[in-house]
């Protein structure tokens, strides 16, 4: 009985961190700096620029308003469009939601397609 307790309990500590939803909000007050708001799997986040880490099967929600400064999400650093993670639609947007469930482990960024200095990378384990 006590192992099915036990078992019980890292299941429930396991679908906490995989499969989760977070919503995260993106600013943009100068060509400088993304402001993010929100959480990742280690906890809240409010910063600029900061590095962001989720576990695989997690559900990213970006509530953009960046007039200006569209938020895209890339394989690769760099302005532009290129290297665009191709399963997100709505990617790219300056004002609006950008939804990504990562399908594969790595490390991703975002980054305005305008100013090389906005940009920060995103972790999936």
């Amino acid at each position: 009985m006590k192992k099915i307790f036990i078992l019980s309990l890292l299941l429930l500590q396991v679908n906490e961190l995989v499969g989760q939803e977070f919503k995260i909000s993106v600013t943009a007050e100068s060509r400088n700096d993304y402001k993010i708001i929100g959480s990742d799997s280690a906890g809240d986040v409010n910063s600029f620029d900061p590095d962001l880490v989720y576990n695989l099967g997690s559900k990213l929600i970006f509530e953009v308003n960046a007039p200006g400064h569209p938020f895209l999400i890339k394989d690769q650093a760099g302005t532009g469009k290129k290297n665009s993670v191709k399963e997100i639609e709505k990617n790219g947007l300056s004002k609006g939601i950008i939804e990504w469930e990562p399908k594969q482990k790595g490390t991703y960024y975002y980054q305005c397609i305008k100013h090389k200095n906005m940009v920060g990378k995103i972790i999936i384990k």
